[in-house]
């Protein structure tokens, strides 16, 4: 692909990921049009949202970084609408919170980035993610391009696409300030991205440096391998009314431990939800517009009768003309109905999730390019894995596959490690040339539709691909759609009578009674702590901390419940549980105690019956009783899983540790206990060890630092001073 080509691909959306980038950066959170703006003094361009230790957010400045992040997603997107959305608001409110704790964190440190640091780096040593979106087919760095438009922004425009003179003045004015906008973002990154660095430095220069000896376990751990057979005794094999817990224990240890239940300020909801769905009345005038349509539609005779009827619906029922669309950008399930449809032929009513639809085809035109639609099977290729026999097992599955032994998706389900596809068939949907790796491209679209083809060699391994349709065509349709809605008169009564519990409960009827004359049932939230939503509104939380106990909250319209009345109905201060909140925490703990006592004595009992016949093997061919409680794993890797048990750390380490051809000691793991007999350990070689370690002992240093350094700024952000005050601007953030 030529320089110029390259840069079209890449423009003008290139540059989006740095929205993603940036979001990314400052979240450091754990691994997530204005509404309703309240009055209040001054103006809104002065009024604050949040102040992060003294340091503030103003409602403009939050405002102009919500919509840059939609206009940086729509991009990144190609122009797709991007919703102005809760989840998408608080993500910017987090990132902006964050940037604060981090640059006051920088400058208690003095850690400050110059200009000639970023101009190094974006000249002389730009990142990885920045040369390849500027490589040529082959990955090869084009400097030369790359230098050009970042010193000179202006020759943009020669890569938009076009000839320069013959982009209209505002498209040419609009690309160019979008670059240089891109650039700015690029440097900002860069310079928090170094700041970062050394800031993680800094927090991390106390921590020991990994030893020899620990790199040398982990790595071994994780690169050895082993035949087990092993029995296991779990909590969940202990009869759960087996186990007593009394009072007086419990007692015990709550006085005994009463340190280890702490707790924060908590508030709890009880409340009422009206869901939002259409009445009656409302579900009969949907279903009067679908037959209007339908018997007008039945009504006519000719082809040209129907069209004309079909403008006039989708004039009055505010349907949408689809402009030409390559077949490959179409909903698979829209399109599996246009794919049969003539020109100005109608399909309707079709029953959706979202509703009832009625579709035209108002043409089809030959495509610019042409279209393929595939599945494969994917054997991957890795560097342990001999190619010859790689080959050789794709080759076999080929020959089933043209066999027609088993259907071609069943055969996917079964041998793709195409993880992505192989649960769906292993099908890739359409795709045009250049969305495929050369030689995967060069097959499918070189065989026929039916064919079989493979195995094709490509630097993920082999593949044998199914073509199962080829298009060259642009369709343009329309479409109705209509959906049940509920009426405004329907969600005006749901608010009224929402508005007649809040009354009565404010002059003294309890919230009980009053529900329960509407035949509701009142639910309890779960506990919530400040700044953590409750019933996934950050405003209803809000407004809680603003309550007194006993308040009944104002009706909100919240997602997934409908109209909501809640009453704040508890209070936890900050401080320790009661006995009563931690009962059934400590019944827990100490129930879980019991079990595994109870498993221990289980296992020993098991453990003495396989020893008398020497080995686990042996025990399980002549024991009905044990055979059925023996699991093996061969060449099992170590990992805090067992299969078929569940999660226990204690595990795997064990299995590295203990000695081969015998029958083990039991052992207590997290969950349970268990007896081993390991064989055919696999330690990997010391030359491998050797040449490996340092580049290991670097990627687990990091791993470890970045673990250090997001709890410090976890811990940083639980100290500060954090005033949120966005439910005074909206009901949805």
């Amino acid at each position: 692909m030529g320089t110029l080509q390259q840069i079209r691909k890449i423009s003008p959306y290139v540059f989006g990921i740095f929205a993603v980038l940036l979001v990314a950066f400052f979240t450091i959170g754990d691994p997530t049009v204005i509404d309703g703006l309240r009055e209040a003094t001054g103006g809104s361009v002065s009024q604050v949202i949040t102040e992060v230790n003294g340091e503030r957010i103003t409602y403009v400045d939050y405002e102009t970084r919500v919509r840059d992040e939609i206009e940086n997603l729509k991009r990144q997107q190609q122009g797709q609408e991007v919703a102005d959305d809760p989840q998408l608001r608080q993500r910017v409110w987090d990132q902006m919170v964050e940037e604060i704790l981090l640059k006051q964190e920088m400058e208690k440190i003095g850690i400050k980035i110059t200009d000639e640091q970023i101009k190094e780096q974006m000249l002389d040593n730009p990142p990885e993610y920045i040369t390849k979106m500027f490589s040529d087919s082959a990955g090869n760095f084009m400097r030369d391009v790359y230098l050009e438009l970042i010193t000179k922004p202006e020759n943009y425009v020669n890569y938009m696409g076009a000839d320069p003179s013959k982009i209209p003045i505002e498209e040419r004015e609009a690309g160019i300030n979008n670059f240089r906008k891109d650039i700015m973002n690029i440097e900002k990154y860069l310079r928090e991205s170094l700041a970062r660095q050394e800031l993680q430095s800094v927090v991390t220069s106390g921590v020991a440096t990994l030893s020899n000896e620990f790199t040398k376990l982990k790595y071994t751990e994780e690169n050895a391998s082993a035949d087990v057979k092993f029995i296991a005794v779990t909590t969940r094999d202990v009869p759960q009314d087996a186990i007593q817990v009394k009072k007086e224990e419990i007692e015990k240890f709550y006085n005994e431990n009463k340190h280890l239940f702490k707790q924060k300020n908590q508030r709890r909801l009880k409340y009422v939800a009206m869901p939002l769905m259409p009445s009656a009345e409302d579900s009969s005038k949907f279903n009067r517009r679908v037959n209007n349509i339908l018997d007008d539609l039945e009504a006519v005779d000719t082809d040209e009768a129907r069209d004309s009827v079909f403008d006039i619906k989708l004039s009055e029922y505010g349907g949408t003309n689809h402009d030409y669309t390559m077949v490959q950008d179409l909903d698979p399930n829209v399109y599996s109905y246009l794919a049969v449809l003539g020109n100005r032929k109608i399909a309707g009513p079709i029953q959706r999730a979202d509703g009832i639809y009625f579709y035209r085809i108002d043409d089809r035109r030959v495509g610019e390019s042409e279209v393929v639609k595939a599945s494969h099977i994917l054997l991957k290729s890795g560097p342990e894995l001999n190619d010859d026999s790689l080959k050789t097992e794709a080759s076999k599955i080929l020959k089933s596959a043209k066999d027609n032994k088993e259907p071609f998706a069943i055969l996917a389900t079964k041998h793709s490690q195409d993880n992505g596809s192989a649960s769906k068939g292993g099908d890739l949907g359409y795709f045009k040339k250049g969305m495929m790796v050369p030689e995967f491209e060069e097959a499918a679209f070189s065989a026929k539709v039916g064919d079989i083809v493979g195995p094709i060699k490509t630097q993920f391994g082999y593949h044998i691909i199914y073509v199962e349709d080829k298009r060259n065509e642009d369709i343009k349709y329309s479409e109705i759609k209509l959906s049940p809605t509920m009426s405004t008169a329907t969600k005006t009564k749901l608010f009224r009578d929402a508005v007649s519990i809040q009354k009565q409960v404010q002059e003294g009827v309890p919230f009980d009674t009053v529900v329960a004359r509407l035949k509701l049932t009142p639910q309890q939230s779960p506990f919530f702590e400040k700044g953590k939503a409750v019933l996934g509104s950050n405003y209803l939380a809000a407004i809680s901390y603003d309550a007194n106990l006993g308040d009944v909250l104002e009706p909100l319209e919240l997602n997934r419940y409908g109209v909501v009345l809640a009453v704040l109905s508890d209070v936890k201060e900050t401080g320790f549980k009661t006995l009563e909140d931690a009962r059934t925490e400590i019944s827990q703990r100490l129930g879980r105690r019991k079990q595994l006592d109870m498993a221990k004595a289980r296992i020993e009992e098991i453990y003495k019956k396989v020893t008398s016949f020497g080995s686990i093997s042996a025990a399980a061919a002549q024991d009905t009783e044990l055979s059925a409680l023996v699991k093996e794993l061969p060449g099992y890797k170590p990992s805090g899983t067992i299969p078929g048990v569940g999660n226990d750390a204690g595990f795997a380490p064990k299995v590295m540790e203990l000695p081969e051809n015998k029958v083990n000691e039991p052992f207590r793991g997290e969950i349970g206990y268990y007896i081993l007999e390991i064989s055919n350990r696999v330690m990997p070689s010391k030359e491998k060890l050797a040449s490996e370690l340092t580049a290991y002992k670097s990627q687990l240093s990091q791993q470890s630092k970045g673990a250090i350094f997001y709890q410090w700024f976890q811990n940083v952000k639980e100290k500060a001073k954090i005033d949120d005050n966005r439910s005074q601007f909206y009901k949805e953030y």
